[in-house]
């Protein structure tokens, strides 16, 4: 990827905001009203409205004119099944970081809830959207309520998704969120509602919009509901170092809450509504990305909006001294930067001593690399596969050294199966034959822990062995990827396959010593060994579907990869490999 203007490397965002760790509660008199399950999400949570009256006096509103202020801010940073150099997402965590922290400090919210990573899923947005949010906006009135999202977004046809922690591809609609999903369950906080405002920073996330605004003025005490895009349905994303961590839409949007993006009337009011906000933002995201990127605005009421979202100017608060000076960086998590740090292949400092170098290697696998335990309704079979590729790639110093990632991956296997099966009791057997197709990937979802390298005699060194004890057996992920047709006298049906293990229960180990001879541009891994196997963990059926009135089924119970047992793997940097 290419920065807009610099030529320096730049990201592609999609923004959504959530936290993919357990993030604590400010509690002020009372739990947030939700299951004990749900209560991790809250960034922020006090049970009386926050915003100060001289505040609101300030613009020339009163308590009167405004409720409680929600937000839910959702989105990814980290992909750790995405290829190398890939993974990570640090302008999202910042966007994430600088949000959360000028909500709750320059904006008086009163509940601000993030999911992110992992937890940015559809049934936790389902739960916070069609559950949570859409009813306390119908309980306190005249309240507002901001969603904003950052991550990678994709486009397939015509249709836009958001890409989830889990993909494997930046195509993968099996790992994503399809736009026309999240836009059904916002428009269930927009009924119930009084202003609304969406914040979309994502590739191609202008197919969020489907009315464009109608334009005319808005009044801030009047009951809206608005959406920005950072760009439109057929554009990417981006971020740009000089303007700051975050992305440019979000970095470009804070700044004009500063007061740069009251405009209307002249010399501004004090409050910058949602389509000042948009007017801004079209010049200035414009302007910093070449014209690469065009901020959309759109009106998500099913009539024209009356009033619309509004910010408060920070200027003006902080000259009234009704809130402190904000400084974003203070705001933005040294996880916010480790990315940038660390991002990419090649040298590059971590922590500020060490230097690191990521190189990474495939072995192709000659003999045996699939044994699948099968089950179902064929009855019990064992299917075998030869070859397959592994590979590694490897972040080392010149003391200690992390797997980024092993990945194994076998050949696609096709079998056929066949039986006679009666369609009910006392009916006569019909002949059913069942096609399956598929190839599994078993990889790590997350680096090794730092390992040690000692000298080792004959001149080699001894790297630590990986095993997945030290993670509770959820370093890995297992996927079965493919496809099934069955064939009766009548019918012919067909379906995807994909079964996926991604919680625990992959068990593998990985030994290795390390020849540095070419370091840091490469080096060899000299007798690697690595062998994995499902354990007893419980696999989704692979097949269950029903053909001529006869269910079908057929599932793995076990699954071992039986690996490479001493093989001499050359890795390689990127700026060194071509």
């Amino acid at each position: 990827m290419h920065g807009p203007r610099s030529g320096k490397p730049a990201w592609y965002v999609l923004l959504a905001f959530a936290w993919g760790v357990a993030c604590p509660v400010v509690q002020a008199q009372a739990n947030p009203p939700v299951p004990e399950k749900y209560r991790r999400f809250f960034a922020h949570y006090i049970d009386h409205r926050s915003m100060a009256e001289k505040s609101l006096n300030l613009v020339g509103m009163t308590k009167e004119d405004v409720g409680r202020s929600f937000a839910l801010v959702a989105g990814v940073s980290h992909y750790p099944r995405l290829p190398a150099g890939s993974r990570e997402l640090s302008p999202a965590q910042a966007d994430r970081d600088e949000l959360v922290d000028y909500l709750q400090k320059e904006e008086f919210f009163d509940e601000v809830v993030v999911l992110w990573d992992d937890d940015m899923n559809l049934d936790n947005l389902s739960y916070f959207l069609q559950d949570y949010f859409s009813h306390r906006v119908a309980k306190f009135p005249k309240s507002r309520f901001l969603f904003a999202y950052s991550g990678h977004g994709f486009l397939s046809g015509d249709d836009s998704y958001l890409l989830r922690s889990s993909a494997i591809s930046f195509e993968d609609k099996g790992s994503a969120i399809d736009l026309r999903q999240l836009r059904s369950l916002v428009d269930e906080v927009v009924r119930s509602g009084y202003q609304v405002l969406v914040l979309l920073n994502s590739c191609y996330a202008g197919a969020f919009l489907t009315n464009t605004s109608f334009g005319g003025r808005y009044l801030p005490k009047h009951p809206g509901a608005h959406a920005i895009t950072a760009g439109a349905a057929n554009e990417r994303t981006w971020s740009d170092s000089r303007i700051g961590p975050g992305s440019v839409f979000f970095e470009t949007l804070l700044a004009g809450l500063g007061g740069a993006a009251d405009r209307i009337p002249d010399g501004g009011d004090g409050i910058i509504t949602a389509t000042e906000l948009y007017a801004y933002l079209r010049q200035e995201v414009q302007i910093s990305t070449d014209q690469r990127q065009c901020p959309q605005l759109g009106d998500l009421s099913a009539k024209q909006s009356e009033g619309e979202f509004f910010f408060l100017n920070r200027a003006r608060q902080v000259h009234a001294k009704l809130v402190p000076d904000w400084n974003p960086m203070l705001s933005v998590s040294s996880g916010g930067i480790e990315g940038e740090r660390n991002g990419g292949a090649g040298v590059g400092a971590v922590g500020g001593e060490r230097q690191w170098t990521t190189v990474a290697g495939t072995v192709p696998l000659g003999g045996k690399g699939l044994v699948m335990n099968l089950r179902g309704s064929f009855g019990s079979q064992t299917i075998e596969a030869d070859g397959g590729s592994l590979r590694v790639e490897l972040s080392v110093s010149r003391t200690a050294a992390r797997y980024e990632q092993i990945q194994f991956r076998t050949p696609f296997v096709t079998r056929k199966f066949s039986g006679s099966f009666a369609p009910g009791f006392g009916k006569t057997p019909i002949a059913i034959e069942l096609d399956v197709s598929f190839f599994v990937i078993v990889s790590t979802s997350h680096p090794s822990p730092e390992l040690p390298i000692l000298p080792a005699a004959g001149g080699d060194f001894q790297l630590g062995p990986f095993g997945t004890a030290a993670c509770n057996f959820s370093c890995y992920y297992l996927e079965i990827i493919g496809s099934w047709t069955a064939r009766g006298p009548n019918l012919t049906a067909s379906g995807p396959i994909r079964s996926a293990l991604v919680d625990r229960g992959i068990g593998a180990d990985a030994t290795a010593r390390v020849d540095p001879t070419g370091y840091p541009n490469f080096m060899t891994l000299k007798g690697f060994a690595w062998q994995g196997n499902s354990g007893g963990a419980a696999i989704p059926d692979l097949v269950k579907a029903e053909v001529d009135g006869v269910a079908l089924r057929l599932s793995s119970t076990y699954i071992s990869f039986p690996g490479v047992q001493s093989a001499d793997l050359k890795l390689a940097s990127s700026l060194s490999a071509k």
